[in-house]
């Protein structure tokens, strides 16, 4: 197993557990809600968790992205909840079918709480007691609408801000060492004049969604989106390891590449893009009331953006500063190649610029 995918692999087992977290602590405010929470009945909600928790990432994982494209926040948000409302059910049937009746024998003050008839098992029991199931329904959609909700949220604003948020990480300045890297679709005014804004929109929609997998395996994540630019960032130590955040560059024209039938069939045309990198310290802090977001502050930033603007002047798709260069390390045959020593807007020095030579065989040696 490759180190990418192993990557990929903890994502997915991340979704996975927190979305079991997230259907346990539902679940737990349900029942204390309908009456009450017993020991046993706890036990049979962290099974049901652990069975919701796989069933609906996997969901996640592998349906649900294919609609994020075609539909819109709200109506997402319904077919997810209604879809989510199947899979639990299922789930509460399987348990009860299974362990409820042994919960009962268990606790018999559920009995009379629920005025349930235990005198049946297996598929009867839940017919005899229907009246509980009617509430069950209702209380699971309920439950439904909140997961999914909040996992929406979680993945509108990145994993990493939605928890920065909750612990107040950010809500006292922190200084960073961090990796940008500025990527800029190529020639997009004259792309826009010949899609119109409707398909160029769509356009970068498909770009920057092929986009995200590169860099999640690469342990980067999406700062921001800004018109046809989006930028990533790494912690410095996760950007240098095994060159990620040179070897992200690399992975994204290959996932676009990957896609070229589909932008030549649907666009007419295969996007080519830029990219400049550097590092250094910057601060990260929680900024706004009516609209909050964690942002990061320091001339690294300004920085990445002027790089990334001698692409075009240097005729190179990928250009990174000396202080990157210094401290890279690129795996199999990659080589550093020292570009040229440019004025940049904002420095007194001239800032030297490298690139990547048999870039392939730097960073996709590991790649699976």
């Amino acid at each position: 197993m490759t180190t990418r995918h192993s990557l990929l692999h903890s994502y997915r087992a991340g979704t996975i557990l927190q979305l079991s977290l997230i259907f346990l602590l539902a679940l737990v405010l349900q029942s204390l809600l309908i009456g009450g929470m017993t020991f046993h009945s706890f036990l049979t909600l962290l099974l049901l968790s652990s069975l919701l928790g796989p069933a609906v990432g996997g969901m996640e994982l592998f349906v649900y992205p294919v609609l994020d494209r075609k539909y819109s926040f709200p109506v997402l948000l319904l077919i997810k909840t209604m879809a989510n409302l199947v899979i639990v059910l299922l789930a509460v049937m399987l348990v009860t079918y299974a362990f409820f009746p042994e919960v009962l024998s268990r606790d018999p003050g559920l009995r009379q709480r629920f005025d349930l008839n235990a005198d049946v098992r297996g598929a009867p029991f839940i017919f005899a007691n229907w009246h509980l199931y009617g509430r069950i329904v209702l209380h699971t959609l309920v439950i439904c609408f909140q997961v999914t909700f909040i996992y929406q949220m979680i993945q509108k604003m990145g994993r990493r801000v939605f928890w920065s948020f909750v612990t107040g990480k950010y809500h006292q300045p922190r200084e960073e060492d961090r990796v940008f890297m500025f990527v800029d679709l190529k020639d997009s005014t004259a792309i826009a004049e010949q899609l119109g804004h409707y398909q160029f929109s769509r356009l970068l929609s498909d770009f920057f969604a092929d986009l995200s997998e590169p860099v999640l395996e690469t342990r980067g994540e999406i700062y921001q989106y800004v018109g046809d630019e989006v930028v990533v960032t790494w912690l410095t130590r996760d950007g240098l390891r095994e060159a990620n955040c040179v070897a992200c560059f690399f992975r994204m024209e290959r996932q676009v590449d990957r896609r070229r039938v589909y932008y030549w069939r649907t666009y007419g045309l295969v996007p080519d893009f830029k990219a400049g990198l550097h590092c250094g310290p910057v601060v990260t802090t929680q900024v706004g009331d009516l609209k909050s977001e964690v942002v990061y502050h320091g001339d690294v930033l300004n920085t990445a953006a002027r790089i990334l603007e001698q692409c075009n002047r240097l005729g190179q798709k990928l250009l990174f500063s000396e202080s990157l260069a210094g401290s890279l390390v690129l795996p199999g045959a990659g080589r550093l190649r020292f570009v040229d020593q440019v004025p940049l807007k904002g420095k007194e020095q001239r800032v030297k610029l490298y690139s990547v030579e048999n870039r392939h065989l730097a960073v996709d040696r590991k790649a699976g």
